[in-house]
């Protein structure tokens, strides 16, 4: 199986929209791990063991369950989602809109554990990254 290290080392690099390929999606998904990437401006792509988009721009928490489940945006769902599924990890997707040498637009804290691989567009990084193991979620 591949690890979380070993399939970042491989992502590193890539340009936007060749970040992750169906092959190494399906092996990171059968791995348990999940990549992490923004796209354009707006959005946070999932893949792998969980494949999936959210909404993301400026400062975007993402909230979701250790069975792949997020949080919802309707707040009359919240009550009921809380209590079905308990704690939640999150991880905070960061899109600056600021044209400078050398910076990354797409940034991601989390206290997740995971490894970081950097995404180019036309040879100068377009954003950081995140890959993390399912079992690592609380």
């Amino acid at each position: 199986m591949i690890t979380k290290e070993e399939l970042a080392k491989r992502l590193n690099g890539r340009e936007i929209g060749y970040e992750i390929s169906k092959e190494e999606h399906q092996e990171a998904a059968q791995a348990g791990l999940v990549v992490v990437f923004g796209y354009s401006d707006d959005g946070c792509e999932f893949r792998g063991a969980i494949h999936d988009e959210v909404g993301a721009y400026d400062y975007t928490e993402i909230r979701f369950t250790k069975d792949g489940k997020f949080y919802p945006d309707d707040m009359d769902k919240h009550a009921e989602f809380m209590e079905k599924h308990g704690m939640l990890d999150a991880f905070n997707a960061k899109f600056c809109n600021m044209i400078a040498a050398s910076y990354a637009p797409w940034k991601y804290e989390t206290d997740i554990p995971h490894t970081t691989f950097d995404v180019m567009e036309g040879g100068e990084v377009f954003g950081h990254g995140i890959v993390f193991h399912m079992d690592d979620l609380k």
